[in-house]
């Protein structure tokens, strides 16, 4: 009887024992929260609706493009923005991808530092998805101050909307990191988009995923202002310019309007890491407002879906060695573009019509174009990074150079046979780690502190015969910061140029 009576309870301290455990692999799932209120409770009704939404639309887009690196979504109840979502979704047929990294802002709980999801799973109705407890590892090291906050994921709805999306859409296992945001600053951003540069290019398969929706509350005719207002500077790759608007929204004396962007974060922080690879562009596949599903009209959300592109895949299996360079020919071609617009512009206004057979010339390129009278500058405007193909570059900025550059007044028909035209063709930008990784003739440099920004091109310090500590100091005045400001709190990009002139 006393063995019998030792079994039993050696029984019932084993499955006592595997309770517990169960209990904390359990502990480690963040359950649905919205299932029932944003999407169906129910799994097949849930894959029936999404799958509606795919029938819906009959075929992908055609992105500019290869390799598709992120996307953007909205993340309101499926009723109001799953059409609009089903967009982006769609381009993953037929894709496999191994881990998907998801952005998104915390709507209840304020974060002063992002926070990821460290280990265990999301779960929804159609399953639990496990997180990548590699990748997190990953950014911990790459951005040590990233947190854990776990009242922020676990009523948070932005992310959790879009797992049944990317399970239907996908037909092959995948894992997520699930990293939410709150405050966001230069530091932040440059230290998160910097360790999601390192993941894609370390990792196989990775997409990242933002979720955000667009204006908040306005009526249905300035939502449509505001958010195309907003896609326009999230397509061409206006980071700052988001944030400045968003801290200004009650300049824009729009009645009711309390966001332009829920999400800023994440988006800001996407638009910084495509901004580290050469050839990015973003595409938008949709946008829809709330008062285009329903009778209400006088306070709208808006909903938007776009793709990032880039020319090549990133991962460790698709890496290219290539390099950008111009013949002489192509030099003298886009001076002939460049002196035909200034000319054309100042006479008259007007842009002459080129027919760009080369297709090097229609690679998207960063660019300047430097206008000279006499040795001594009189303009000088471009493109960072490479947003349009480099013959539009070079009319855009031979133009702004000409009109825009607020140091000078605008040129005049007189001045046209003085001026002397210099084009710099720019590589993507790329972080250093220290002002000291810089090297003066070879790099061009951005300066970022806060919400201040200065950029100089790689011939303007052997110009000036500027060593590299003067030219921080003038490129710190230049970014509207005294001139030490620079040596504490500040990132710095570089890139180099292809430079020529008349």
């Amino acid at each position: 009887m006393k063995k019998i009576i030792n079994t039993l309870l050696l029984l019932i301290i084993i499955l006592l024992s595997g309770c517990n455990d169960s209990d904390t692999k359990n502990s480690n799932i963040r359950k649905n929260a919205v299932a029932g209120q944003f999407y169906p409770k129910d799994a097949k009704d849930l894959k029936e609706q999404i799958n509606s939404y795919f029938k819906e639309i009959e075929k992908p887009e055609t992105l500019p493009f290869g390799h598709l690196m992120g996307l953007i979504v909205p993340h309101a109840g499926y009723t109001y923005s799953g059409k609009v979502a089903a967009h982006a979704y769609k381009l993953l047929e037929n894709k496999k991808i191994d881990t998907v990294i998801l952005l998104g802002g915390s709507h209840r709980t304020f974060l002063e530092t992002p926070s990821v999801y460290p280990k265990g799973a999301y779960q929804t109705p159609l399953g639990n998805l496990p997180i990548n407890e590699s990748v997190v590892k990953k950014i911990k090291e790459w951005y040590p101050s990233i947190t854990f906050v776990p009242k922020a994921h676990e009523w948070e709805h932005s992310l959790e909307v879009q797992l049944p999306f990317l399970q239907t859409a996908l037909k092959n296992d995948f894992t997520i990191v699930p990293v939410l945001f709150g405050k966001i600053d230069s530091k932040i951003l440059g230290a998160m988009a910097k360790a999601l540069y390192n993941i894609i290019q370390t990792e196989k398969n990775i997409l990242i995923v933002v979720s955000s929706d667009l204006s908040h509350y306005p009526d249905q005719k300035n939502a449509v202002k505001v958010d195309n207002e907003t896609i326009n500077l999230i397509t061409n790759f206006k980071t700052l310019e988001l944030i400045n608007r968003e801290s200004d929204i009650e300049k824009m004396k729009i009645p009711n309007l309390v966001t332009c962007q829920c999400g800023l974060s994440a988006v800001a922080v996407l638009l910084e890491t495509a901004k580290l690879f050469k050839d990015t562009s973003i595409t938008l596949l949709d946008y829809k407002n709330s008062g285009d599903m329903t009778w209400i009209k006088e306070r709208v959300v808006g909903y938007a879906s776009m793709a990032i592109t880039s020319k090549k895949n990133h991962s460790p299996e698709g890496e290219e060695k290539d390099s950008f360079s111009l013949t002489e020919d192509e030099k003298k071609f886009l001076l002939k573009i460049a002196r035909e617009t200034l000319e054309s512009h100042v006479k008259n206004k007007k842009i002459p019509d080129f027919k760009i057979k080369n297709d090097k010339l229609k690679q998207d390129a960063g660019a300047f174009v430097t206008l000279n009278i006499d040795h001594n500058l009189r303009g000088c405007i471009g493109y960072i990074v490479p947003i349009k193909p480099l013959y539009q570059a070079v009319i855009d900025n031979a133009i702004n150079a000409s009109s825009k550059d607020h140091r000078f007044p605008q040129v005049t028909e007189k001045e046209l046979k003085n001026i002397k035209i210099e084009i710099s063709v720019l590589t993507p930008p790329t972080p250093v780690n220290s002002y000291k990784d810089i090297v003066i003739g070879k790099h061009g440099i951005i300066l970022k502190k806060g919400f201040h920004q200065s950029v100089f091109l790689p011939q303007v310090a052997p110009e000036q015969k500027w060593d590299l500590e003067t030219t921080l100091s003038h490129l710190s005045s230049k970014a509207g910061l005294s001139p030490d400001e620079w040596k504490s709190g500040t990132s710095f990009e570089v890139f180099t140029a292809i430079v020529f002139s008349e």
